[in-house]
């Protein structure tokens, strides 16, 4: 029977998956059955998916080693098939693949976040909608001071376009730069720890730890909350926020948009 050209496609992709075999894909047999082609095909597929994860989740690799990355990355890709043929986003959800294998998250239980911080870090480069203060037609923060006192309590305070933020058990902040600068003497892993990810209009990456009170009134901004709802106790760290370019302006909010 002769397959349409949409049919024959949908059925190679099962095939990759082992959800169908060569002989169903118009794969002919010579020396090589079938499926033993077929095999050839899967194996590219699989390493070249492999590759794309090694790409975005190169501590999780540092931390595991290639032939244990090799095998967490295989599972993923047979449970968690190429849906389009821009492999630029594929890699979601590595964390559910990363959990099936107990015995490495016994070993090693920060593995989970650091995974998270790295996927963050891939989708805030990947973003399209990387925008400079100008093209958010945000104000700038030097004229805070123009503000009439009655309107202050109106202002909206306005974050890094791009922004994660991610709160561990576990050092995975200070796990990531000692990785990255080989620094990783005296490094306690025990120690929770929160923060941001995010990466700038200059493509360059930020991977800053905050300390509780600043991350939580970083959650309350990205509520978002403006200058007159803030907890009181709170406002003493925006200092903080601004030392580390977390804040990029501000905005008059609305009374539609107060919380």
């Amino acid at each position: 029977m002769t397959l349409s050209l949409a049919n024959l496609q949908s059925r190679f992709a099962d095939a990759l998956n082992y959800q169908a075999k060569g002989e169903e894909c118009n794969i002919h047999s010579d020396h090589f059955a079938a499926d033993q082609r077929m095999q050839i095909y899967r194996n590219n597929y699989i390493i070249s998916l492999s590759e794309v994860l090694q790409a975005t989740y190169p501590q999780v690799l540092a931390l595991v080693g290639e032939e244990c990355f090799m095998q967490i990355a295989r599972h993923h890709v047979l449970n968690n098939p190429l849906q389009q043929g821009d492999v630029t986003h594929y890699g979601a959800n590595f964390t559910n693949s990363i959990e099936q294998f107990e015995q490495v998250i016994q070993q090693a239980p920060y593995l989970l976040d650091v995974a998270a911080l790295e996927w963050q870090l891939d989708t805030s480069n990947q973003s399209s909608n990387i925008s400079s203060v100008a093209e958010l037609n945000v104000l700038p923060l030097e004229n805070l001071s123009q503000i009439d006192a009655d309107q202050q309590p109106f202002v909206q305070l306005k974050l890094q376009n791009n922004l994660h933020v991610l709160a561990s058990d576990y050092a995975v902040f200070s796990l990531w730069h000692g990785i990255k600068n080989n620094q990783l003497d005296n490094l306690d892993l025990s120690k929770a720890e929160q923060g941001v990810v995010y990466v700038d209009e200059a493509h360059q990456a930020h991977i800053t730890p905050l300390n509780p009170l600043s991350f939580k009134l970083l959650e309350h901004c990205l509520a978002p909350h403006t200058l007159g709802t803030l907890p009181a106790e709170l406002l003493p760290h925006l200092t903080d926020l601004v030392n580390h370019q977390l804040v990029i302006g501000f905005e008059l909010a609305t009374t539609e948009n107060i919380e």
